[in-house]
């Protein structure tokens, strides 16, 4: 348990050759159909178990940092932010008739997500910035996908569905972008609120 945990420091601190996070952070693929769609079939990646169990280690410690940078308009990471989602947008639907629901949902979110945009986003933001060099040093590589025990393919940016860091890197990357459309709904009264990808804008049709 003590080699375990100086390893465990030693990952999440970037201390370890730069070749064993490229290798170490390979992800094992399946194909799956996504939401009915027969005619595209998206790879699913999932990473060593004892790696993600690490990486929510980083992602529970931190969840108070990142929920102060990310809230009111991110409720992603929040306790009940599905919830809290919900009840805002339904009730400033109620309380304005006048106002009209946009809802947005990125494709493709957490595949795509640039990562050169999380770092920036971590190393911007004083309250995150010691999350930048950790961040870095596991996006920093392409990502090798494997399946049966062959490397099939690489993926250049993204971040891996499952990952319990995945969530929080996608929201903070284009976090600064969600509060300007929140600002700029509020001066006439409206709201923009996030749920990771899924967004609702709400206010005057105009």
């Amino acid at each position: 348990m003590t080699l375990l945990d100086s390893f465990g420091l030693r990952y999440v601190n970037g201390e370890l050759p730069p070749f064993f996070y490229k290798v170490w952070g390979s992800v094992a693929t399946t194909g799956l159909f996504k939401s009915g769609d027969k005619d595209t079939i998206r790879p699913l990646g999932v990473k060593s178990s004892l790696l993600r169990d690490l990486h929510k280690q980083v992602a529970g410690k931190n969840k108070g940092p990142l929920n102060d940078f990310l809230l009111p308009q991110q409720l992603a990471l929040d306790k009940a932010g599905g919830c809290k989602l919900v009840h805002q947008v339904r009730m400033l639907s109620e309380r304005r008739r006048d106002f009209i629901v946009v809802k947005l949902d990125m494709r493709n979110a957490h595949n795509e997500v640039s990562r050169a945009a999380v770092i920036e986003a971590l190393e911007s933001e004083p309250s995150l910035r010691h999350l930048a060099w950790h961040a870095a040093t596991c996006l920093a590589s392409h990502t090798g996908l494997e399946c049966g025990g062959k490397l099939w393919g690489e993926a250049e940016e993204g971040t891996a569905q499952g990952d319990p860091e995945s969530s929080g890197w996608f929201c903070v990357s284009w976090h600064q972008d969600v509060r300007d459309l929140d600002a700029a709904l509020a001066e006439h009264g409206g709201l923009a609120r996030f749920g990771n990808d899924d967004g609702y804008l709400v206010g005057p049709p105009e």
